[in-house]
């Protein structure tokens, strides 16, 4: 439960610091997010997952940001010249959520994948309301539609591979989700 607990505050501590300050000011989060991660889902070798989450989300926000979907405030700390680091960041913080604080929901996947879709525009509307982005409103249906597929890509990718589980006692224990 531990773990589960201190993934979930270092995301919020991400998503606040990238939010609020950018890129800079979220790598402090970031930093100990990915180093608990790799110790809690087994080293470096079962990241490949993450990698595929962390891929989808730059190149659809890429995507959304260059159609005009969505601006960032500050162009500045850009990630191939389109999108902002501090959101290729997110996407890292979010990859890492997945097989640990969300696990108990990717577990029940039709429900993860219909409370990505309406966490993930929500998220979108908070970096908004904070500044860090304008949002063209008449694409919203659009935005849930992206984390539908985005919840679901993470359903797939986290279940094509072993993962971490967490059981009630906080240990971590590898295993092949057959539930999902």
């Amino acid at each position: 439960m531990r773990d589960i607990v201190v993934n979930a505050v270092l995301f919020q501590c991400l998503w606040f610091l990238a939010i609020l300050v950018g890129a800079d000011w979220a790598l402090l989060a970031m930093i100990p997010l990915a180093l608990h991660a790799i110790v809690t889902v087994g080293g470096i070798k079962r990241l490949a997952p993450f990698a595929v989450v962390v891929l989808w989300g730059v190149i659809v926000d890429s995507l959304l940001c260059t159609t005009g979907i969505y601006q960032p405030a500050e162009a500045r700390a850009m990630l191939f010249g389109v999108v902002p680091v501090w959101l290729a960041m997110m996407w890292l913080g979010f990859a890492l959520t997945v097989p640990l604080s969300l696990s108990s929901l990717v577990r029940k996947r039709v429900l993860f994948i219909v409370l990505s879709g309406i966490a993930g525009p929500l998220s979108y509307l908070g970096g908004e309301r904070l500044g860090a982005l304008s949002i063209d409103h008449a694409f919203l249906p659009l935005l849930s539609l992206v984390w539908v597929i985005s919840g679901s890509i993470s359903v797939w990718a986290f279940k094509r591979s072993e993962q971490p589980r967490c059981l009630g006692n906080g240990s971590i224990f590898l295993a092949q989700e057959r539930s999902l």
